[in-house]
């Protein structure tokens, strides 16, 4: 958008001659910490501000990201006239920043003695990977890293991928399915890089780990912080995790027919010192992966414990602007300082989840979602097309193959040393 883009204020229009006289109008919206800090939509080529309410919502552990917006209609009795229409490419700015660039969802209008306004509701570009089929040449794919295959299958769609930190691993085999979306596909590709995926304000994907840059400025009590929503748990945290590598039943019958009996140890486990009285949780290992079950067992274990510790501890504050302290805008995957010691939260480091921007009645404030990083860290996925356990069936059974093939050769005068 070009700097000296003239941008078109939406007036307050009366509709109704029967309006009360001595209503006063609605005051408009303060400025904020930023005098040019004008939201603004761009829409076919024009750029419209002086919105009644705005609220853009974006996120670190989903896409798309989402705008709502109300406004007062442009041209007095004149309901027909639509200024923004379903479907229509925009650009959402705070100030000279884009914020969000997508399409226009809904148009909502709405009509009460005084006025007529509507509602403008849209979406990150990224919402195609979210609602539609993914589209492919074949059914599986492997040899390709996790970034060649999220630019390949984003950009049936147009849309670009950033790998910040790098194209991740090869994937072993990935098996599509008619009819699954884009972001089914992809999700399940960063699980298997670790990798988070989530949208840019250019309507782009982004696939990258937690990140460990960070903003100048954090969160602090006294200083910019509006009010702070802490959410403490122990119900979903376990003293101890304990990994076996296939139902229970099986492992029983196997101790039984070997002479011993009961339950087996544990292939892997971890425990939370945090949790003082014994709360076990069993899980059934989905996978081995390419190294020893033993490894995936306990990295298993270690996973489960560290992601819900982090989630057990995470706090919502809503502060006084969009900004940091050198003006960046607040973004997910991005660390913070947190220091509220009211709710128990005393120069901490954590990541920014979510950002939701809101200007209205209440004023300009943003509400951010802080958690640990550790309960971000995304479960490992190997992308087998089939459980560790038949995979590792159907190589010991190549083995015997081999071997039965071996001895009938030698019998038969005609194998190798023969």
């Amino acid at each position: 958008m070009p700097d000296d883009a003239p941008i078109v204020e939406i007036p307050e229009v009366v509709v109704s001659p029967s309006a009360p006289a001595d209503l006063p109008l609605p005051l408009p919206p303060p400025p904020g910490d930023y005098p040019d800090d004008e939201m603004t939509i761009e829409v076919d080529g024009k750029v419209f501000g002086g919105w009644d309410t705005v609220q853009v919502v974006r996120s670190c552990e989903q896409m798309p990201s989402s705008f709502t917006i109300s406004l007062t209609e442009r041209y007095p009795g004149e309901a027909d006239e639509v200024v923004i229409e379903p479907g229509q490419a925009c650009k959402v700015m705070m100030g000279k920043d884009t914020v969000l660039t997508g399409y226009i969802d809904r148009y909502i209008p709405a009509l009460d003695a005084r006025r007529h306004t509507v509602t403008i509701m849209g979406r990150s570009k990224t919402q195609d990977l979210v609602d539609c089929a993914a589209i492919f040449d074949t059914f599986q794919i492997s040899g390709q890293t996790v970034g060649q295959i999220a630019v390949t299958l984003a950009g049936k769609y147009g849309i670009s991928v950033s790998l910040p930190a790098g194209e991740g691993p090869v994937v072993p085999q990935l098996n599509l399915q008619l009819g699954e979306t884009t972001w089914d596909v992809i999700e399940r590709l960063c699980r298997f890089a670790k990798f988070l995926c989530y949208d840019d304000a250019e309507g782009n994907i982004v696939l990258r780990p937690v990140s460990t840059e960070r903003h100048s400025s954090g969160v602090r009590e006294g200083e910019n912080v509006i009010s702070a929503w802490p959410d403490y748990g122990m119900d979903q945290r376990f003293s101890e995790y304990q990994v076996y590598p296939l139902s229970v039943l099986p492992l029983m019958q196997a101790q039984d027919a070997a002479g011993g009996g009961g339950l087996p140890a544990p292939i892997g486990q971890a425990k939370d010192e945090g949790v003082k009285r014994l709360r076990r949780r069993i899980i059934i290992l989905e996978h081995s992966g390419t190294g020893p079950i033993e490894d995936a067992a306990r990295e298993r274990a270690e996973w489960e414990q560290a992601r819900r510790l982090g989630r057990s501890e995470d706090v919502t504050v809503s502060v006084d602007s969009w900004r940091d302290s050198e003006g960046r805008l607040w973004e997910p995957n991005r660390l913070a300082d947190v220091h509220i010691p009211a709710c128990q939260v005393k120069d901490e480091t954590w990541i920014i989840g979510d950002v939701t921007f809101t200007r209205g009645e209440g004023g300009t404030t943003a509400r951010l979602h802080l958690m640990n990083p550790r309960g971000f860290d995304p479960q490992y996925d190997p992308l087998f097309s089939f459980g560790w356990q038949i995979r590792q069936a159907a190589e010991e059974g190549a083995q015997r193959q081999a071997l039965e093939a071996g001895g009938a050769s030698r019998i038969s005068g005609t194998g190798p040393g023969v």
